[in-house]
């Protein structure tokens, strides 16, 4: 046994002796404590003062105090929404949902979106290029995502801050477009 990994679980046993109340007889239990320690510290080779898990904790912290994406999704299929509105609870987004253009804009007048999420083709006299055409008009802050099965779209027809995806859509996709377009400004 190395000097340092001596030392480091003499350290370790008598910190876990002290945090125990200093009880008299124990000294192995807490030298084996200690022994295990190590070892698995060698075996998955975190470092001897733990920094990278601090280091993974302040990153993760930092990204929960970014304001949660909040999503608009307007799709008049109710299988669609629904589970796309799974997926996005999943994400940790909040999120609202419209059967129709005209539901979507009254929720929009009424509430800040950072990502309207629409399908192409809708029952009324607005489809998805109309809302998201208007939706920028009105709240150039806001992204949209035109979503269809049937259509496609080219990018050029599509205009700033509005983005295209054929479906079907894997979640990862889907949630990865919307935490793009969902970048704080």
């Amino acid at each position: 046994m190395s000097d340092q990994r001596s030392e480091w679980i003499s350290k370790r046993a008598y910190a876990l002796w002290e945090e125990a109340g200093r009880p008299v007889g124990h000294d192995e239990e807490h030298w084996l404590k200690a022994v295990a320690e190590r070892e698995l510290m060698e075996r998955t080779q975190a470092s001897v003062d733990g920094q990278e898990v601090l280091a993974r904790k302040r990153a993760r912290a930092l990204v929960n105090t970014v304001a949660p994406a909040r999503v608009l999704l307007v799709d008049e299929v109710v299988a669609h929404r629904h589970r796309t509105m799974v997926a996005l609870a999943r994400a940790g987004i909040d999120a609202a949902e419209a059967g129709n253009a005209d539901q979507a804009l009254v929720l929009l007048k009424k509430n800040r979106f950072d990502t309207v999420i629409t399908d192409m083709s809708m029952p009324g006299h607005v489809n998805g290029l109309g809302l998201a055409s208007c939706v920028r008009s009105l709240w150039p802050r806001t992204k949209v995502i035109i979503v269809s099965g049937l259509a496609k779209v080219r990018k050029v027809d599509l205009g700033p801050g509005v983005s295209f995806l054929a479906r079907p859509i894997p979640d990862a996709r889907l949630i990865a477009a919307v935490h793009g377009s969902t970048k704080r400004r």
